[in-house]
């Protein structure tokens, strides 16, 4: 087996070298080989002089895609375009993966019946973490931890598979198509999101088989700038638009109230009897934020309009690099 692990990349080339780093020194299994694809979301600082001197200590493992179209959606497809690998793996340039990760990739696809799987993430914090910080807004910092014990997606695990740190066999993404560009990360200060989620669906929508496996591990470098109040009001409010826009190109399959899921109006009055309850302070700010959440999910279905000439992109694997994106091979 061939895994191409796909690393997307904006303005960080510090950490682009660290996970960079952590890839190409694992212990590769000998039933998989493995090469890493740079792909630089349009960088302006030295990020294609650090993938050039990557490119020079690992020679042919090392590959950089230059995507000019902003958002790390099209970053993705163009490095699933570059690439050629019948297994596909996604990180982010704020992790590392863990010592065995390549190993736990190469026995789980010893079994032909398995078509993705993804894992934990176990945060890397830059200090103590804030008393305030919301066990139900994890996800906000990057921390995902489905239990101990594997899980199929989709039926025995309830969460989605999360980007930054996924395998998936080309073949599956050739069926599901590539990441929609209407919604992830762009150039902006909208902290759009749920690409990942969007494909996930699609992948269990062809009734795909997908595994949990929390001891496939990537450590999650959390930024101090992900630690402040401000932060998580964004995020929850643009993941509410992103939310939005995900159930446009596909029915949010629950009873909806002025177009938006009933279940999130509850979710607001059990978190205003949190608040009311004064309880600790981690539960009084999960109780705003999931105001936020509701917040931008009508703002989402009702006034953001700015996905709909990126909703139009091609969704095709092998068909998704933009005009201005460029693949170099530096060898």
């Amino acid at each position: 087996m061939h895994l191409d692990v796909l690393l997307p990349t904006l303005n960080r080339s510090a950490q682009l070298r660290r996970a960079a780093a952590s890839v190409l020194s694992a212990r590769c299994p000998p039933t998989l080989t493995a090469d890493l694809y740079i792909v630089d979301n349009n960088s302006t600082d030295d990020t294609p002089a650090v993938a050039a001197q990557l490119i020079a200590q690992w020679g042919s493992r090392v590959h950089y895609v230059l995507e000019r179209r902003p958002g790390k959606s099209s970053a993705l497809n163009a490095g699933i375009a570059a690439s050629h690998g019948d297994l596909v793996g996604f990180i982010d340039d704020d992790e590392e993966i863990g010592a065995s990760w390549l190993d736990r990739i190469a026995h789980a696809f010893a079994d032909p019946g398995i078509d993705f799987i993804g894992g934990r993430y176990v945060p890397v914090w830059p200090g103590p973490p804030p008393d305030w910080l919301p066990p139900r807004h994890a996800a906000a910092v990057g921390l995902v931890d489905g239990g101990p014990e594997p899980k199929i997606f989709g039926v025995t695990y309830q969460g989605v598979l999360v980007g930054g740190n996924a395998i998936i066999r080309r073949r599956a993404l050739e069926q599901a198509g590539a990441f929609r560009p209407a919604l992830g990360p762009r150039v902006s200060r909208r902290l759009l999101s749920c690409e990942d989620e969007d494909l996930y669906l699609r992948l269990l929508d062809l009734g795909l088989t997908g595994w949990y496996l929390p001891d496939l591990v990537v450590h999650h470098h959390v930024l101090p700038e992900r630690l402040t109040k401000r932060y998580h009001r964004r995020w929850c409010f643009w993941r509410g638009v992103s939310k939005a826009v995900l159930y446009r190109h596909r029915a949010a399959g629950v009873p909806t109230l002025a177009g938006v899921p009933r279940y999130m109006f509850g979710d607001l009055v059990r978190a205003g009897a949190r608040f009311a309850r004064r309880g600790d302070r981690g539960e009084r700010f999960d109780a705003e934020l999931t105001a936020w959440d509701l917040a931008g999910f009508l703002y989402g279905q009702h006034f953001y309009r700015d996905d709909d000439r990126a909703a139009r992109g091609d969704c095709q694997v092998g068909q998704t690099r933009a005009e201005g994106s460029t693949h170099a091979l530096w060898q």
